[in-house]
C-alpha cells in the first residue's frame, strides 16, 4: 500500500481513538483496530474506484 495513505490511515486512526472509546481494550489496542479498520475501509472504496 502507498506510504502516504498508510501514514494518513494512522493519522486518522489516531484522531478516531482519541473521540472514542472502546470498552475493554487499552489504548494501543484500540489505535491498532481503528488502523487497520481506516484501511479496509480505504481498501474499498479506493479498490471500487480504480475499478471504475
Amino acid at each position: 500500500m502507498n506510504e502516504a495513505i498508510a501514514a494518513f490511515a494512522r493519522e486518522l486512526a489516531k484522531q478516531i481513538n482519541q473521540v472514542v472509546d472502546l470498552p475493554f481494550m487499552n489504548e494501543e489496542e484500540e489505535e491498532l483496530f481503528f488502523q487497520v479498520v481506516v484501511l479496509k475501509v480505504f481498501e474499498i472504496a479506493f479498490g471500487k474506484l480504480i475499478k471504475r
